[in-house]
């Protein structure tokens, strides 16, 4: 991904992914070049992308998130 927009709220540099910087052809291809090189960091970002997606994108977390939101908004107390 690139540093820009909202892609480095979403991708922690160096676990879940690499960020180029922005209109960087030479940034970008030196993140695809390490990648490509390297298996070992390949499968520890693969493996922390399932964790990150499994702790945070979870329907159950979100719905559960966005409850806890609505009722916080609305003043109700459980």
């Amino acid at each position: 991904g690139t540093k820009s927009g909202g892609v480095p709220e979403v991708i922690n540099e160096g676990k879940t992914g690499l960020l180029a910087e922005p209109d960087n052809v030479e940034s970008f291809c030196a993140c695809m070049l390490k990648l490509a090189s390297d298996t070992h960091i390949r499968k520890q970002m693969s493996d922390c992308c399932v964790d990150t997606v499994k702790t945070h994108y979870d329907w159950e977390i979100i719905v559960s998130t966005y409850e806890k939101l609505f009722k916080e908004v609305a003043g109700i107390t459980d």
